[in-house]
C-alpha cells in the first residue's frame, strides 16, 4: 500500500517536472524567435539609417534605401499584426512561411488600395476641378498620376525616419517638364547677382549679426502673428496654364511695405509681368531688375491689377503708384545674417534649387538629399523666408512662403525647410528689402 502511494506520487511529480520543463522549452523558443526578430529588424533599420547618413548620391542608392525601407516597413507591420491577433507560431520555419504569405498578402492590398486611388473619384476631379480636352489628354494625365502616386508612395515609405510626408496636390498629374514651366532657369539666380546693379551690398551698420550667435535670437519669430504678409498667391489660374512667375510674387515688397506703414497692401504681380519689359514676364525673370522697376514705378494693388497668369499684349497701368521700394540688400549667405535681417527688418528673398519631390511636399520638415538638390533638380525657385523655428525633435526649419497656390504644402501655401544647412541653396542668396 505504501509503495503504491508513493509511486502514484513520484509519478505526479515527474509529470509535474515535465509540464514545468515544457513551459520553460517554450518561453526559451519565444525568446530566441523574439531576439531573432528583433536582430533582423534592427540590422534592416541599421542599414537604413546608414544610407540616409551617407547621403545617397546615386539612382542606386535610392534603389537600395528603398528596398531596406520596405522590408523594414513589412516586418514592423508584422508584428503590429501578431500582437493584434494574439499570432503564435510553432517554431521559426513556420514563422518565415507566415510572414511570406503576410508580405504577398500586404503588397496584394497595397496594389488594390492603388487601384481605389486611381479611380475617377480620387484622380482630380473632384476635389481640384481637373477638367480635360479630349480622352487622349485625361489618358495622358493618368499615366502621370499614376506614376506620382507611385512614387509618393515610395517617399513616405521613409516617412517614419525622415519625418517629411508627401501626398497628392494639384500638380500631380503635371509632368516634371511642365512644372519646369512655373520655374526660372537652373543657376539663374547666382547669375543674376554677380550681375545686379540695383541690390547693394549690406552696408556694415545694419550687420547687427556680428558679434551675435543664435542663442540671441528668439526660439521662434513668425512675421505672420504681426499681421504683414500677405495670403500665398497661385502662379496657377485653372484654364489658363502655368507662369513661370515666382519672381514676380517674390518681389511684390508688400511686407516691407506694410512693416514701414503699417498697412498692409495685396500687390499686383501681374503688373511686373506686362509692364517690367527689362524682364520676361511667364518665361521668368530677374529680381534685381524687378526691385529697379518697382523702386521707380511702384505697385497698384492686386485688386486694381488683376493677376491672369500670362504676359498681355500691354501694360494697363492706370492711376498713381500706392506703394514703392527704397533700397535691397544682399545678405551674408549664413543662417545667423539671415535670422538677424528677419528679426530686426522683415521677411527674406531667396532663391532655391527645386528637386522633383518638393512638388508633392505635404507636411512635416523638408530636407532633399544632397543628391536631389544638386542632381535632380528642376528649376531655381524664387520665395520668401517670414520666420523660423525648432520642431519638438530638435530640428531646425525655416517657413517659407511660396506661390503655389494655398492648396499645396501646409498652412495654406507654405512650407517648412530644413534649417543652417543651406537645403538646396536656401541660404545662398538672402536679400532684404526696405521700403
Amino acid at each position: 500500500m505504501p509503495n503504491r502511494i508513493f509511486n502514484e506520487k513520484r509519478g505526479s511529480l515527474k509529470k509535474l517536472i515535465n509540464q514545468i520543463l515544457t513551459i520553460i522549452l517554450v518561453t526559451v523558443s519565444l525568446i530566441g524567435l523574439y531576439l531573432l526578430f528583433a536582430t533582423v529588424m534592427g540590422s534592416s533599420k541599421k542599414s537604413y539609417e546608414n544610407l540616409e547618413e551617407r547621403n545617397p548620391k546615386s539612382e542606386e542608392d535610392y534603389l537600395v534605401m528603398d528596398e531596406v525601407a520596405k522590408e523594414y516597413e513589412t516586418m514592423r507591420k508584422f508584428e503590429e499584426y501578431k500582437i493584434k491577433f494574439g499570432k503564435k507560431y510553432n517554431n521559426q520555419e513556420e514563422e518565415n512561411q507566415r510572414y511570406s504569405t503576410f508580405k504577398t498578402q500586404l503588397e496584394e492590398i497595397e496594389r488594390l488600395n492603388r487601384q481605389e486611388k486611381l479611380s475617377n473619384t480620387t484622380f482630380g476631379v473632384n476635389e481640384f476641378g481637373k477638367k480635360y480636352n479630349n480622352q487622349e489628354e485625361e489618358n495622358q494625365r493618368y499615366s502621370t498620376f499614376k506614376n506620382q502616386l507611385e512614387e509618393i508612395e515610395r517617399l513616405n515609405r521613409h516617412e517614419h525616419l525622415s519625418n517629411t510626408i508627401f501626398g497628392v496636390n494639384e500638380f500631380a498629374d503635371m509632368s516634371d517638364e511642365e512644372f519646369k514651366k512655373m520655374l526660372l532657369p537652373i543657376g539663374s539666380v547666382k547669375k543674376y547677382k554677380e550681375n545686379s546693379k540695383f541690390i547693394k551690398p549690406l552696408p556694415q551698420h545694419l550687420e547687427k549679426a556680428n558679434g551675435h550667435s543664435l542663442d540671441d535670437y528668439p526660439a521662434h519669430f513668425d512675421w505672420r502673428e504681426k499681421g504683414v504678409v500677405t495670403p500665398v498667391k497661385s502662379q496657377a489660374i485653372p484654364g489658363a496654364g502655368y507662369c513661370g512667375s515666382c519672381w514676380a510674387a517674390a518681389a511684390t515688397v508688400e511686407s516691407a511695405y506694410a512693416i514701414k506703414y503699417h498697412e498692409l497692401k495685396n500687390l499686383s504681380s501681374q503688373q511686373l509681368l506686362d509692364c517690367d519689359q527689362s524682364n520676361n514676364g511667364c518665361d521668368g525673370g530677374d529680381d534685381d531688375k524687378a526691385f529697379e522697376y518697382v523702386h521707380e514705378h511702384g505697385l497698384m494693388t492686386w485688386e486694381d491689377y488683376p493677376y491672369v497668369a500670362q504676359r498681355q499684349n500691354s501694360c494697363l497701368l492706370h492711376g498713381n503708384k500706392t506703394t514703392s521700394l527704397a533700397v535691397a540688400y544682399q545678405l551674408n549667405p549664413d543662417e545667423l545674417s539671415i535670422i538677424d535681417w528677419l528679426v530686426n527688418y522683415g521677411p527674406v528673398n531667396i532663391g532655391i534649387n527645386v528637386p522633383p519631390d518638393m512638388k508633392p511636399y505635404a507636411g512635416g520638415i523638408y530636407h532633399p538629399s544632397d543628391y536631389d538638390c544638386m542632381g535632380k533638380i528642376l528649376g531655381t525657385h524664387a520665395l520668401n523666408i517670414v520666420g523660423y523655428g525648432t520642431s519638438d525633435a530638435g530640428e531646425k526649419y525655416w517657413i517659407i512662403k511660396n506661390s503655389w497656390g494655398q492648396n499645396w504644402g501646409i498652412e495654406k501655401g507654405y512650407y517648412y525647410m530644413a534649417r543652417g544647412i543651406n537645403s538646396c541653396g536656401v541660404e545662398d542668396e538672402p536679400i532684404g528689402l526696405l521700403a
